[in-house]
């Protein structure tokens, strides 16, 4: 058997680990495993076109993203998969490989025309919402992806026949021709989501989770922890972080400052990491972390914390939650999205009312009287006996074979 993934990234954005972790699980079972991804990393094992083969290659995304931002004027990532490509199906004929596995393919990686699909077995799996609606990843309250998208609210002008539209038009038409594309889903939101979809309601899914090397990620000695990033050994921790952490309103900062308004000010110490803006001085004690890609530094954030919360709006999978649990440290997040497959309540962290701020105070407040260290064995135990990549690696694996068998 010989997989090969496909992922326009190779380390950027919580996509790309994922995808990367996956890689490096299957290649211990399936050493043919091979990745490809569209931009070129001087460091990485991934095998790539040179982008002599096509100058354009290493600008792709910020020209599909520039297609899109003609129509938005801001700077929501929305592509609109409005480029056609020979890079990808290059690749593949290049690979040679059993099955085809896409990731995340935005950025003009993927080129949706219906006949360009490899003759042969096809896996996608959707870390967001993006193959499935106009160009957005999220979207939000917006429930036009339902309705074959058009008059999109990002846009200026909104049109029923509008980009949106022609783009979902396109995507349909890709996955009408290709029935036997199998799906797979890092949570069952996600799933959910994709049966009421136009685009995929006649396509098999499948509910994989992401999966995390929980020999890289360990609980560390809280002390040894707090002392290595600067934290306040004689207050509560509280941890918080993702991708635009603070700027991004789908991560629900807002919302967890909400809730610590309910707590004693005085009692914890919030730390921030995945973000590059400044916050506004608070009540309390914060320290900012921007983005970190070194997972020895994660381990000891994790560890030093009583308590790491996720409050996002919309989240498909939430690989902060599987790497907090991993390090031993119980998680709080809305009883939605895809956290809520990850966390046991009350056994290993706290799922909160969507999306009520006095219910994630709660949510804290309550890890933090009933003995975090506990929660926090449960939480390594729960996150080892589901979610290592060895284990998330033989699902795919078997996945694979059903398919090649059939």
């Amino acid at each position: 058997m010989k997989p090969v993934l496909f992922n326009t990234y190779y380390k950027k954005g919580g996509a790309a680990k994922a995808v990367l972790r996956l890689y490096e699980a299957l290649k211990k079972h399936i050493p043919e495993t091979m990745l490809f991804t569209q931009q070129r990393n001087k460091k990485s094992r991934t095998t790539f076109f040179s982008p002599w083969v096509n100058p354009l290659v290493p600008i792709q995304p910020y020209l599909d993203f520039a297609a899109g931002y003609a129509h938005t004027y801001t700077r929501n990532t929305y592509f609109p998969a409005k480029l056609t490509s020979n890079l990808l199906y290059r690749q593949i004929e290049k690979a040679q490989p059993d099955i085809v596995h896409f990731n995340w393919m935005q950025g003009g990686y993927m080129d949706f025309a219906p006949e360009k699909i490899p003759s042969r077995p096809v896996v996608w799996t959707l870390h967001d919402f993006w193959p499935i609606t106009g160009g957005c990843s999220y979207p939000g309250e917006c429930e036009r992806l339902f309705d074959r998208c058009g008059n999109c609210p990002l846009f200026r002008h909104h049109t029923p026949n509008d980009l949106s539209y022609r783009v979902f038009q396109r995507k349909q038409a890709f996955f009408d021709a290709h029935p036997d594309l199998q799906i797979i889903a890092p949570s069952t939101w996600l799933r959910d989501t994709l049966i009421k979809s136009p685009i995929t309601q006649y396509h098999t899914v499948t509910v994989i989770p992401n999966g995390i090397d929980t020999t890289a990620f360990v609980p560390l000695e809280k002390n040894e922890a707090r002392n290595a990033i600067q934290a306040n050994r004689e207050k509560t921790i509280i941890l918080f972080g993702a991708m635009g952490a603070t700027s991004n309103p789908l991560k629900g900062f807002d919302l967890l400052l909400e809730g610590l308004s309910h707590l004693d000010s005085k009692s914890f110490q919030l730390i921030v990491f995945g973000s590059t803006t400044k916050l506004h001085k608070q009540k309390f004690s914060i320290i900012h972390y921007p983005y970190i890609h070194n997972h020895r530094m994660l381990n000891y954030l994790y560890s030093a914390a009583d308590v790491m919360v996720v409050p996002s709006r919309q989240e498909v999978f939430g690989q902060t939650v599987t790497e907090a649990l991993a390090c031993g440290t119980a998680v709080v997040a809305f009883n939605t999205n895809g956290p809520a497959d990850l966390i046991t309540h009350l056994k290993n962290g706290f799922l909160a009312s969507p999306f009520s701020t006095e219910s994630l105070a709660e949510g804290i407040q309550w890890v933090l009287n009933n003995n975090p260290e506990a929660l926090g064995k449960n939480a390594r135990k729960h996150c080892v006996e589901n979610f290592d990549s060895s284990i998330i690696a033989q699902s795919h694996i078997q996945l694979y074979n059903k398919l090649l068998k059939n």
